[in-house]
């Protein structure tokens, strides 16, 4: 990404929807940016090259802890609803992450 980095993406992203599931995945990925990205309330961070397999399954489990557990009061109906929000990027990777989500 030009001009800006997947923390701050994160940061807006949560900005806009606190309740939003972000799975942050990077080519850059270190130690520190993948803390980093997990206090900033990332659901998980991964590095890049990755296996299609054990990106399905980060999104299944993503998908998962969304749903809302039986029986919690209060619990809305909206909130059993699931979506996966803002992916960013154009690179034909991300394309295939789209086609595959």
């Amino acid at each position: 990404m030009q001009d800006t980095d997947g923390i701050d993406v994160l940061k807006k992203a949560k900005a806009l929807n606190p309740e939003g599931t972000v799975i942050m995945i990077s080519a850059f990925a270190t130690a520190e940016t993948a803390v980093e990205a997990m206090k900033e309330g990332a659901y998980d961070y991964i590095p890049k090259p990755f296996k299609v397999r054990d990106f399905k399954k980060i999104v299944r489990d993503a998908l998962e802890s969304r749903k809302p557990t039986a029986g919690v009061e209060g619990e809305s109906e909206s909130k059993s609803v699931q979506h996966f929000g803002c992916l960013v990027g154009e690179s034909p990777q991300i394309k295939r992450i789209y086609d595959l989500v």
